[in-house]
């Protein structure tokens, strides 16, 4: 054979069976699957078919094309199927499994897949995955997008799936978020409605509310102001504005937005929440002091714990005890001495207990005996102190050296009462 042709031949073998090779690879079978059984895909090749064409200088006439359909096109037309929405991830997988030659090429079918299906078809499979008792099936990609997905098309739909499946109380934010943001006056008004517990449940949603449009949350508040999640919301609120703040800035606007919310718990939360505004000074605000003063319990300890620098201006009760413990405590675990020092100039003040349970917490597992000394200083009257205090020194005694905590037990300064809590029977006289 002649050597010119035989190099033709060779150059033309080698085109055909790269193409071929293309052809049947399972990437690109995936791939095809992708798209021939989408309307998208068509639009995808057509794209690629003009971009091809103006690379190699040919002119394309867009008003023809328009009017006649693509060879490619009119095949897909015939070879696609109906489509088919699967019930469950898993007959999802199943079907996706079988073409897709990666799992990107899987992922992203699952995404088209998810895509292609409408708010009845959602609502199946989301139903069928949330009787699921594999809880952390509920925490992957593939049903949160099909979650947000269901609550950006239908979002009154995926409230009240939300609301209708116990299990899927966690998935407030996805399920519920767009419409509370969309629609804030429509969505509180169906929380109204809600049992108390579900009403706790979308605490976060409209705290999301609040903090993406505080003027969105001030418009709604008077008609949520007796359900749980408005503190929560006015929270958020706040956070949003003091995280936007730099040091030294003039908090009267955000009291004053603070102000104009719903009197009562609400309000409070608001006005205490500034405490943390930057470089604020407490003696200059007393209408944030007498708000904090005012705070349940639970939320005045949560707030406590972030004011610690702030710990000597705030009023008395549960956030000035947090803001104590929580102070003294990062001071005992950097700088010692100095705690040391500061302790001692708290003995017999109100803000003792605190102080010594902070600083017990910090140095226990160090130095128990010498941290049990402090403890045993905590005064009687500040009760729930001094036994978490005790508590803490006996089981790291107890974790050191059992023998020596039970001889400390014996020998310590107890009440009857606190030796039977640490060591479970009653002192024998």
């Amino acid at each position: 054979m002649n050597r010119s042709l035989f190099l033709l031949a060779s150059f033309v073998c080698g085109i055909a069976g790269f193409f071929a090779g293309r052809m049947f690879s399972p990437v690109a079978r995936a791939a095809s699957s992708l798209t021939e059984t989408s309307p998208k895909g068509v639009g995808v090749r057509a794209k690629l078919a003009d971009a091809t064409n103006a690379g190699s200088g040919a002119e394309v006439d867009e008003g023809a094309a328009s009017k006649v359909p693509s060879v490619a096109a009119e095949q897909t037309t015939k070879q696609a199927d109906p489509f088919v929405a699967p019930r469950t991830l898993k007959e999802l997988y199943d079907a996706i499994q079988r073409d897709s030659g990666s799992p990107a090429d899987a992922r992203l079918a699952v995404m088209e897949t998810i895509g292609r299906m409408n708010p009845e078809q959602l609502e199946t499979l989301l139903t069928a995955e949330a009787n699921n008792p594999d809880f952390f099936r509920r925490m992957r990609f593939d049903f949160q997008f099909a979650a947000r997905r269901f609550a950006e098309i239908a979002p009154q739909m995926a409230a009240q799936l939300w609301l209708q499946n116990a299990s899927l109380r966690f998935q407030a934010d996805t399920l519920l978020g767009v419409w509370a943001k969309r629609e804030p006056r429509a969505f509180v008004t169906w929380i109204l409605a809600l049992p108390a517990d579900s009403q706790r449940a979308t605490a976060s949603v409209v705290g999301g509310i609040a903090k993406s449009s505080p003027e969105d949350f001030a418009a709604v508040a008077p008609l949520i102001a007796d359900t749980p999640s408005a503190p929560t919301a006015a929270r958020a609120a706040m956070q949003s504005m003091i995280a936007s703040a730099s040091a030294g800035a003039d908090p009267g606007g955000a009291i004053r937005y603070a102000e104009s919310l719903p009197a009562g718990p609400t309000r409070n939360a608001a006005l205490a929440q500034l405490a943390q505004w930057p470089g604020i000074d407490l003696k200059q605000h007393p209408e944030i002091s007498e708000s904090i003063a005012s705070l349940p319990r639970e939320d005045a300890i949560r707030l406590g714990r972030d004011l610690g620098k702030n710990a000597a201006d705030l009023p008395a009760g549960f956030a000035r005890d947090a803001a104590f413990a929580a102070s003294v405590r990062y001071q005992a675990e950097k700088d010692f001495p100095a705690a040391t020092t500061r302790m001692e100039s708290l003995v017999g003040t109100p803000d003792y207990a605190a102080a010594a349970r902070g600083f017990v917490d910090a140095t226990a597992s160090k130095d128990p005996a010498a941290a049990a000394e402090w403890a045993l200083k905590i005064d009687p009257s500040a009760p729930a102190q001094r036994a978490a205090a005790l508590e803490r020194v006996a089981r790291e005694m107890f974790l050191k050296n059992p023998d020596d905590a039970r001889a400390w037990a014996e020998k310590a300064p107890l009440s009857d009462a606190e030796y039977a809590q640490l060591t479970g029977r009653q002192r024998q006289r």
